[in-house]
Order: C-alpha cells, then sequence, then structure tokens
C-alpha cells in the first residue's frame, strides 16, 4: 500500500502546492471519509452564517461571531470518537464537532468577515486566535486567562510553547493524526495506514511517519511492507545512532520475513 495508489493522493499534493486554505484542508480531509463530499455545500454554508453575523450586528467583532454560532447550536460533540467529528460538511450540518473542526469553522468564518485570525497548535485541544483574542471552538467561548493558566500548569508546559500557531498544513496533519489515532483505536489499521499515507504527501517531517507506519505493519504481520518503510525512514534518519537503531529493526524483520507463516 503506497500513498500514490490512494484515491485523494492528487488532490492532496495540489492542496500543498497551490492551495493551502483551512476550508480547503478540512474539505479535503472530509473527503477521506466521505467521497461525496458537497464542497460547494461547504462554502456556502460558511458564507450563510457570515451573512448571519452581518445581520446581527453591522459592527463586526468577535463577540458577536461567536454569539451567532452559539445561537446557530455550535457546540463540542458529547461522543469525541466519531469520524464524522472530522468531517466538515457533518459538523456544518449536526452543529457539533471536536475543537480543531469546530476552529475551521470559526477561522473560515473569521476569513470571509475579514477579522484577523490564526490557529494555536495547543497540546490536547486545538485552539483559535481571533482579533488577538484566544477563543476555545469547543465551546465558541473566550479562554479566561485563569483558565489558560491552569491548563498550563496541568501540562507542565511554558505558554510559549503551548501557543505555537499553526498553519493551514499543521492544521491538515493534526486532523489526520486525530483520524489516524481513531482507527487505531478501532483496530482498522489498514485505515490508519491510508490517512498516514496521506500525511506523508502534506508533511514537510516525514521520517516519524515512516516509523509509524512500519508499526502498523508489524502489527498487520507484513514485515516485508515493514521492512520499506523502515528503509526509507533509514535514508532521513538524523544521527548515526537513530541509523543503527533502524537497522537493527530492519535485519530483525528480515528474519521474520524469511520464515514459513
Amino acid at each position: 500500500m503506497k500513498s500514490h495508489r490512494l484515491p485523494l493522493s492528487e488532490e492532496f499534493i495540489a492542496y500543498k502546492n497551490e492551495d493551502a486554505s483551512v476550508i480547503g484542508g478540512a474539505i479535503l480531509v472530509g473527503k477521506t471519509l466521505d467521497a461525496d463530499l458537497d464542497r460547494t455545500w461547504v462554502l456556502r454554508q460558511i458564507e450563510r452564517l457570515a451573512t448571519d453575523v452581518i445581520s446581527s450586528d453591522k459592527v463586526m467583532h468577535l463577540d458577536t461571531m461567536l454569539r451567532v454560532l452559539r445561537d446557530a447550536g455550535f457546540r463540542g460533540a458529547s461522543d469525541y470518537y466519531q469520524y464524522s467529528n472530522s468531517n466538515i460538511e457533518s459538523v456544518l450540518k449536526t452543529f457539533t464537532g471536536i475543537p480543531i473542526s469546530l476552529a475551521v469553522v470559526l477561522l473560515s468564518l473569521a476569513d470571509e468577515l475579514g477579522l484577523s485570525h490564526e490557529g494555536i497548535n495547543f497540546p490536547g485541544h486545538f485552539l483559535v486566535n481571533i482579533d488577538k483574542r484566544l477563543v476555545d471552538p469547543f465551546s465558541m467561548t473566550l479562554v479566561r486567562e485563569s483558565t489558560l493558566e491552569n491548563w498550563l500548569k496541568r501540562l507542565s508546559t511554558s505558554r510559549e510553547a503551548a501557543l505555537l500557531r499553526a498553519n493551514s498544513l499543521q492544521i491538515v496533519m493534526r486532523m489526520l493524526n486525530n483520524l489516524k489515532a481513531l482507527a487505531v483505536m478501532r483496530l482498522d489499521l489498514p485505515k490508519a495506514l491510508d490517512f498516514s499515507g496521506y500525511q506523508l504527501l502534506v508533511a514537510d517531517d516525514v521520517f516519524s511517519l515512516y516509523l509509524e507506519r512500519a508499526e502498523l505493519w508489524v502489527k498487520l504481520d507484513v514485515p516485508t511492507m515493514a521492512i520499506k518503510e523502515l528503509e526509507l525512514a533509514l535514508s532521513l534518519a538524523p544521527n548515526d545512532g537513530a541509523i543503527s537503531a533502524l537497522k537493527k529493526q530492519i535485519e530483525t524483520l528480515s528474519g521474520t520475513s524469511s520464515k514459513l507463516h
């Protein structure tokens, strides 16, 4: 199974090279779940939400946008562990999602309304910054300073490390990470490999992805494919220690693959 054989390979490559918008990336991720996703409907729905915000208050600001979205019913999903939570069309139809998919709604709407915006790659809970104010997409509310401080204490990390900006490609990678983790949790390893294959097409650093894919192939009891992934990782190994460890893994798997099953 190689990434170029995946049905959306050309679209992912084109996205990285030509599009790289937040909504475009979310639509593409959604298409990995539903090939019939209606891109036109999704874009029109964002436009409709923008119109609702403008109609609600001619003074365009974040508080109005959040209120309109809450009134429309946008909220965090009660069940995180559903593929549909990462499908932007489903999120816009059900008004529910996980933090990063709801963040896509916020970022896309802010873009439509001309508000400054950026994704924030907060560990474990994606956030957004709109008009220089931090927003929790899951509740569609502003993040209080005391809440942020508590989160940082629990994570034992600095504000700078936790509030790094996420560009469009990083958002796509994180959305695919969520789907991949869900597939692994459901023991659907071929599907996890598909999500990983799409990541290979947009990631700048693929070394860790090859290692991860090798582990998935081992779990599927296909050592020959695991070896191929490790050989690709070997060509990108960052130091002699990593090279030595990879060679040992390949040697071990080579012995396994030569045995009769």
